[in-house]
């Protein structure tokens, strides 16, 4: 079955109270997917020093100096949808801002690190199976011609991005959606959850060379909760 056509029950961000009395506006197949769209901003930075003739030692200013441990700024949005159009695959967004040569290692609920999803599955059935993979078969935050990578390693310095939570420990890279390519397993759930869901964080984290250009990056991925 097609991601792309494939009906959703289970989206990133879905709405922690979704109540019994709206249950019945939802399908229920043996395999629903939502998407995320992530997006990045890189914004622009400046550095400038002087030093006189005269001077013994080094002077001057320097505006631009992140935080090796995570240099984010600007604001944090997370939004989400609950999905009641079963024809249309909905998208759920997470974003950060950060700085050239820095890192934002993802977190969920407070603070202005705050990167990632909530995805909430709801089934009948005895357990489910919850995976992720990329929306098309490139797993880079795009801007243009530009890119930070999928990868593994999110540290100051090197541009990357990648994901980690539920039986997923350490960041690893969204795989492709290509010939061959295989989704990661997220999660795998047991017991019926139609009334109270089933609740798994995961996490985004991203790092940027020293050279990132500034731009928005985006990628969309997509997670796919199917009945066991």
């Amino acid at each position: 079955m097609s991601k792309k056509s494939t009906k959703i029950i289970a989206v990133a961000g879905v709405v922690a109270g979704l109540g019994v009395a709206a249950l019945p506006a939802l399908t229920f197949a043996a395999e629903v997917a939502g998407q995320v769209q992530l997006d990045v901003e890189v914004q622009s930075a400046i550095a400038m020093t002087i030093e006189g003739n005269n001077d013994t030692t080094l002077g001057g200013v320097d505006t631009y100096s992140p935080d090796t441990a995570g240099a984010y700024i600007g604001s944090y949005s997370t939004t989400g949808k609950t999905p009641y159009d079963s024809e249309h695959l909905q998208t759920s967004g997470s974003s950060i801002s950060l700085l050239p040569n820095a890192k934002v290692d993802g977190a969920w609920g407070t603070g202005e690190n705050n990167f990632g999803s909530l995805i909430t599955v709801y089934t009948n059935a005895s357990g489910y199976t919850l995976t992720v993979q990329d929306a098309d078969d490139n797993n880079a935050l795009v801007d243009g011609a530009k890119t930070i990578p999928a990868g593994t390693t999110i540290a100051a310095g090197t541009s990357a991005w990648a994901f980690k939570g539920g039986s997923v420990s350490t960041y690893t890279a969204v795989p492709v959606d290509d010939t061959g390519v295989d989704p990661i397993t997220v999660k795998t759930g047991s017991g019926a959850t139609l009334l109270t869901g089933d609740a798994t964080t995961v996490l985004y984290g991203v790092s940027t060379s020293a050279t990132q250009a500034t731009g928005n990056y985006t990628d969309t991925i997509v997670y796919t909760a199917t009945t066991n």
